[in-house]
C-alpha cells in the first residue's frame, strides 16, 4: 500500500479490479467501494473504469465500422466480378451469332467462294479476343482501385481508432490520467 492508501498502481481497469474483488470483470457490473477499499482505490477505479469504458466504446465502433467497410468491399467486388462475367458472355454470344448467321449473310449478299466469309470469321475472333481483353483489363483496373480504397479506408479507419485510444486516458490539459496518478505513488 502507498502512503497515499492505495493498494493498486498500475493503470489495468481489469487488474484494478481482480486486486479488489477477486474475479474477473464481467463486462457490466459497476464499481462498489468495499470495505477493505480505500477512498483513494475508489477513486483510481472509477477513473480506470471511465477509461476502460472509453476504449471499449472506441473497439466496438471502430470493429463495427470496419466491418461495414469489409461488407461494402465484398458487394463491389460481387458486383464487379458479375458485371466482369456478364459482358464476357455477352461478347461470346456475339461471337457465337457471328459464327452461326454470317456465312449465310455472305452467301445472300453473293460473296460466297471469295474468301470474305474468312476473313470475316477471322476478324469477329479478332474483335472477340480485343473485346474479352478489354473487359478484364477493365475489371482489373476496377478491382485495383477497389481494393487501393479498401486499403485506404482500413488504414483511416485504424489511425483514428488509434488516435481515440491515445487520448482516451488524457485530461483537458493533454496529460494521461493514470500517469499522473501514477507520479503520486
Amino acid at each position: 500500500m502507498s502512503k497515499y492508501g492505495n493498494s493498486y498502481s498500475g493503470n489495468s481497469f481489469l487488474e484494478w479490479w481482480k486486486t479488489h474483488y477477486g474475479t474477473d470483470y464481467d463486462g457490466t457490473s459497476n464499481i462498489s467501494k468495499t470495505e477493505n477499499m480505500t477512498e483513494e482505490d475508489f477513486a483510481i477505479g472509477q477513473t480506470l473504469l471511465s477509461n476502460y469504458q472509453k476504449t471499449q466504446k472506441i473497439e466496438s465502433d471502430f470493429q463495427e465500422s470496419s466491418n461495414k467497410l469489409l461488407e461494402n468491399y465484398t458487394a463491389a467486388k460481387d458486383t464487379f466480378d458479375k458485371n466482369k462475367r456478364q459482358s464476357q458472355q455477352n461478347a461470346s454470344i456475339t461471337l457465337d451469332k457471328l459464327k452461326k448467321y454470317l456465312p449465310t449473310q455472305i452467301k445472300a449478299q453473293g460473296l460466297g467462294g471469295l474468301g470474305v466469309s474468312e476473313s470475316s470469321m477471322l476478324q469477329a475472333h479478332n474483335n472477340y479476343s480485343r473485346d474479352m481483353g478489354a473487359i478484364e483489363s477493365e475489371h482489373t483496373q476496377k478491382m485495383s482501385d477497389l481494393e487501393r480504397a479498401y486499403g485506404e479506408s482500413l488504414g483511416n479507419l485504424e489511425s483514428e481508432k488509434n488516435n481515440l485510444l491515445y487520448y482516451a486516458d488524457k485530461d483537458e490539459n493533454g496529460k494521461s490520467i493514470s500517469g499522473s496518478r501514477k507520479e503520486k505513488v
